[in-house]
């Protein structure tokens, strides 16, 4: 279906006609509540993100087709599916009931925002939400829970981190990747420990922590240091 549907969008010259058709297309799977591990691999179909790391002479054309991807649907639903994942099990501490649904949102939500792990130019991937969406999910993360033993890493609290250390040298963003590994730290559990303290020492090699904040410096100082005793 998505090959067929990408084969018709790039025969169609006229970019205002693939928008037309993609944005129907999107709402009619939403309407009729589609899994979104199928939406989601029907974005890497229609885009051609399925393992490609050459480039080709369709490349203007591909570039078109990622512009009609990124519509106020996708936006809605990215949105709708990224505050919800901000209350959803993070995959590894998913139980075997959660586990399936927790990896498709994981899955969508990497892909709508150009961190998908299954594609080997992860990095290079394209951004298909827009800027005020994913500060959205930022603040959905990052706003105030009580935290208590109960507490566990979420879905959208794995991708931020992902996305924050694919470049942490921007300084306008140290008080977002401050934020996020103060929240990890919080939280506790596999991820604090497995990608969050890893990400510390890489941001504390690359930027002042203490020009940022003093309290939340104090606190991932103390958990680098504890970190390393622990070594």
């Amino acid at each position: 279906l998505f090959q067929i549907l990408r084969l018709c969008l790039i025969s169609t010259r006229s970019i205002a006609i693939q928008s037309k058709v993609w944005e129907a297309i999107l709402r009619e799977l939403v309407s009729a509540h589609c899994a979104l591990g199928m939406i989601g691999n029907g974005i890497m179909t229609v885009l051609s993100l399925e393992g490609e790391t050459e480039k080709t002479k369709e490349d203007e054309q591909e570039q078109l087709l990622i512009d009609v991807v990124r519509c106020r649907g996708l936006d809605e639903l990215s949105l709708e599916v990224g505050v919800a994942a901000s209350n959803l099990l993070a995959v590894g501490d998913a139980n075997e009931e959660d586990y399936v649904h927790s990896m498709e949102v994981d899955q969508f939500l990497r892909i709508v925002t150009g961190f998908n792990k299954n594609h080997c130019a992860a990095a290079a991937a394209p951004m298909l939400i827009s800027a005020s969406v994913l500060e959205q999910l930022y603040a959905t993360c990052l706003e105030h829970r009580e935290v208590d033993e109960s507490s566990s890493s979420s879905v959208l609290l794995g991708i931020l981190l992902d996305l924050v250390s694919l470049d942490l040298t921007l300084k306008n963003d140290e008080e977002r990747v401050v934020a996020l590994l103060v929240r990890s730290w919080e939280i506790g559990g596999s991820m604090w420990e497995a990608t969050s303290i890893e990400i510390l020492k890489q941001f504390n090699q690359k930027n002042d922590i203490v020009s940022v904040s003093s309290t939340a410096a104090t606190i991932l100082f103390a958990a680098l240091k504890q970190d390393r005793s622990a070594a």
